[in-house]
């Protein structure tokens, strides 16, 4: 599978197909770029996802999974001019990946998030102790 990503290409079409892909991860954007392992700032970050994303650049975007996040957030930035971070599922948060998930395929990524996922499925509700009235 395979997005033609081109200057009319709403960020939230991008994150849907990554996510069609990789249902632990999501891409943010961003309207500065970042340093490998750093993180962006929240002040940052491109909060109108249904806009069209006016990458002056066109591309073909095909997910691989060995990819890690370093690779694919370069990817953005040198063949369309955007600037992404990829978050991973952790529970009920998106984590930024930085240092060391910078480093990380996304195939692990995303398996780490699905974890997550589980461990809170399968974990036992506290039991209430309190006498009952």
């Amino acid at each position: 599978m395979k997005l033609h990503i081109y200057s009319q290409t709403t960020f939230a079409e991008i994150n849907r197909f990554f996510r069609s892909q990789f249902p632990y991860l999501q891409l943010r954007f961003f309207t500065e770029p970042h340093e490998e392992g750093q993180g962006s700032s929240a002040l940052e970050m491109i909060h109108d996802v249904q806009s069209a994303c006016e990458s002056p650049g066109a591309a073909d975007f095909v997910p691989d999974e060995t990819l890690t996040a370093a690779q694919l957030e370069s990817w953005f930035a040198r063949e369309l001019g955007l600037f992404v971070q990829v978050f991973r599922k952790s529970g009920d948060v998106w984590l930024e990946t930085t240092t060391p998930g910078d480093s990380i395929t996304l195939a692990v990524l995303n398996a780490k998030g699905r974890q997550h996922e589980v461990k809170l499925q399968t974990e036992v509700p506290k039991s209430d102790f309190r006498e009952q009235m």
